[in-house]
């Protein structure tokens, strides 16, 4: 009788954990998805400039062309030009040649300076981010690793320095 049960008891432990699977790896994707928004979202105030009727249009071009963007290229326009080490933590003032002498003319820039250490840190563990979401969405399963593909360094418990960042944090 307990021969006949175990497969049932079986089955039923496996679909209990199949589903816990499932639940962990929709929460890391989720999590995923609200940091590439946020990235979205930082790349995109980056900076604006251009005539005040203007500026609408030019934002909403702005966004349109961070939405495309990948992962990887938010990484690499969020660290190179929104985050500065304290080396380069002024940036220069821009001067703009479309901006006339004789109309109004708005132009905003923000950044966050910080440590050279931290920048360093910071730029290494979005790469991380960035390499996990391709995991998450390219190659998930592959035979010469005998399977699910490991976790990159730092993976889904690595130090959240994005949302820190958002909050107004400085580690």
């Amino acid at each position: 009788m307990d021969v006949a049960a175990s497969p049932s008891a079986d089955s039923t432990c496996l679909a209990e954990l199949q589903r816990a699977v499932q639940l962990k790896l929709g929460g890391c994707i989720w999590r995923l998805q609200q940091y590439e928004r946020l990235l979205k979202a930082m790349v995109a105030s980056t900076d604006l400039a251009g005539e005040p009727a203007q500026l609408q249009a030019l934002r909403d071009a702005l966004v349109a062309s961070v939405h495309k963007t990948t992962l990887g290229g938010l990484v690499s326009l969020f660290t190179g030009g929104y985050l500065l080490a304290e080396e380069g933590a002024s940036p220069t003032p821009e001067t703009d040649d479309k901006a006339p002498g004789d109309k109004l003319w708005f132009s905003f820039q923000q950044r966050i300076a910080m440590s050279a250490e931290r920048h360093e840190a910071i730029t290494t563990e979005l790469k991380e981010l960035a390499a996990h979401r391709r995991l998450r969405h390219g190659n998930r399963y592959d035979n010469r690793h005998g399977g699910l593909l490991p976790e990159p360094q730092g993976g889904p418990n690595m130090n959240n320095s994005l949302t820190a960042l958002a909050h107004g944090a400085h580690a």
